[in-house]
C-alpha cells in the first residue's frame, strides 16, 4: 500500500479525471495510467489527468458533490487551514462561528458536517490522547517531499 503522495503523475500521486479525484496506481505503458476513483479502477490515458494541487482544478474537483454553501465552507476551511497541519473540529468549529457572525461565511450545522468537508479536503482524523483524555485530532494529508 502506498502510504505516503509522490509528485503528479507518477504511481501514489493523486489525479482529477472527469471532475473526480482518484490515486494513480501504476502506469501502463507510456501514456496510460490505472486510476483508482471510489473502489473502482480506471485505465486512463495520462493526458486526461489533470494535477489536483493545481488551483483550478481544484476548485472543481472540490465543488463535484458539494452544494454551493458547503463549496463555500470548503473553500473558507481551506483557506483558514493553509498553515496548519492539524486541528481539531471544535477549534475549527469556534473558528468558523466566528466567521459566520463576522459575515464571512456561514456555519456548518453540525461537527459531522465539519468533518465530512474537511474528509473532502483530504484530511484525516486520528486519535490522539491530549492530557489524559482521548480525542480526535483532524491531520493534513502526508505528501512526499523533495530534499
Amino acid at each position: 500500500m502506498i502510504l505516503a503522495e509522490t509528485e503528479f503523475p507518477y504511481p501514489g500521486s493523486y489525479a482529477v479525471h472527469n471532475g473526480q479525484r482518484g490515486r494513480i496506481l501504476q502506469h501502463i505503458g507510456t501514456d496510460r495510467a490505472l486510476l483508482s476513483i471510489a473502489g473502482h479502477h480506471l485505465r486512463v490515458p495520462l493526458s486526461e489527468l489533470a494535477d489536483p494541487t493545481d488551483d483550478d482544478v481544484r476548485e472543481k474537483a472540490l465543488t463535484g458533490g458539494l452544494g454551493n454553501a458547503d463549496t463555500e465552507r470548503a473553500l473558507w476551511i481551506a483557506r483558514h487551514l493553509r498553515h496548519s497541519n492539524e486541528t481539531t473540529l471544535s477549534q475549527l468549529s469556534h473558528a468558523m462561528d466566528e466567521a459566520d457572525k463576522d459575515g464571512e461565511v456561514s456555519r456548518c450545522y453540525d461537527r459531522g458536517h465539519l468533518g465530512g468537508i474537511l474528509r473532502k479536503l483530504d484530511w484525516t482524523s486520528v486519535r490522539r490522547v491530549i492530557s489524559g483524555h482521548s480525542t480526535f485530532v483532524y491531520v493534513r494529508t502526508a505528501m512526499q517531499v523533495a530534499a
